[in-house]
């Protein structure tokens, strides 16, 4: 059980840092703040769970960095595409595209993208994740890792079914505008 509280707490702190990282990107890209990610609250899930699909899918190969940069940009775009794909369809919105990017698949996914998920790959496998998620982690007694997992699983869980909520109430007007 503990291991499991570890990789929600991996996810959550990952998908944190993504959303942090999005506002900053698109702050310095657009010069103005914007609302970023699918959630209220300041979490991204996308970015939580490609750092955990990639620690769950790299940490074999973490010898060779060339191969964990190579998985990690496939693992990284599944994730992506998927993603999109899955929120498009459910709520009939596009939450990035990609289309005017060179090499880009559906809007989905696009080369340059790809090349920074393989470096954050590299930099995961071998930087943040051992000197910083996990290390934190290891530190912390169990009943901290478990109040802090049920404390920000309630949160998120209920932030996800508002935000659900919401959305897909803002597709039905859209859909009774259209008509």
């Amino acid at each position: 059980m503990e291991k499991v509280i570890e990789y929600v707490l991996f996810f959550f702190f990952y998908s944190l840092i993504g959303w942090i990282s999005e506002e900053i990107y698109c702050y310095i890209k657009d010069k103005r703040w914007t609302k970023r990610g699918f959630l209220f609250g300041p979490l991204c899930p996308i970015y939580g769970t490609g750092a955990l699909s990639m620690l769950l899918a790299l940490t074999w190969c973490r010898r060779w960095p060339v191969v964990v940069f190579l998985l990690g940009v496939l693992v990284c775009d599944v994730v992506e595409y998927f993603t999109s794909f899955a929120m498009e369809k459910l709520f009939d919105k596009k939450w990035w595209d990609y289309s005017k990017k060179k090499y880009n698949l559906n809007g989905r996914i696009c080369l340059e993208h790809s090349c920074y998920w393989g470096i954050f790959s590299v930099a995961l496998i071998y930087l943040i994740h051992p000197f910083g998620a996990q290390k934190l982690v290891q530190i912390m007694p169990y009943n901290v890792k478990l109040w802090i997992f049920i404390i920000l699983l309630s949160i998120f869980l209920v932030d996800l079914a508002v935000t659900v909520k919401v959305t897909r109430k803002a597709k039905k007007e859209k859909e009774k505008l259209k008509k």
